[in-house]
């Protein structure tokens, strides 16, 4: 039962390492179209057309800013229900834990009686 309680942990730390990595890659994309996007704002500036490209500029990082905080909301949720989901489970495994010591006790003064019975 112990090991089970274990391989839960560690099923639940490699998902939610999963989600950071993933948050992570989500991040460097991110850094990566800004590098391109400004690369091409560079570019326009000399070749004169700085304006259009920097009105084109804010709309993809402003895209890019709103999804990657949209993924981080997802993220935090996940890892939210992760949390919450690995507290119950916890909890009812303690809990039939219990219901299976109250059970094993009884039995066991079950047994207690009938040996002592027996030996009268």
């Amino acid at each position: 039962m112990e090991s089970d309680h274990e391989m839960q942990r560690i099923l639940a730390l490699e998902t939610r390492l999963s989600t950071i990595e993933q948050q992570q890659r989500a991040v460097s994309k991110r850094d990566a179209m800004q590098f391109i996007v400004s690369l091409i704002v560079i570019a326009a500036t000399l070749f004169g057309v700085a304006g259009l490209v920097s009105w084109q500029n804010a709309q993809l990082i402003g895209s890019l800013e709103k999804r990657i905080d949209a993924l981080d909301r997802r993220i935090e949720q996940s890892e939210q229900n992760t949390n919450a989901h690995m507290t119950q489970l916890e909890q009812n495994m303690n809990a039939r834990m219990e219901d299976l010591r109250r059970d094993l006790t009884a039995r066991f003064d079950d047994l207690k009686q009938i040996v002592l019975s027996q030996k009268k």
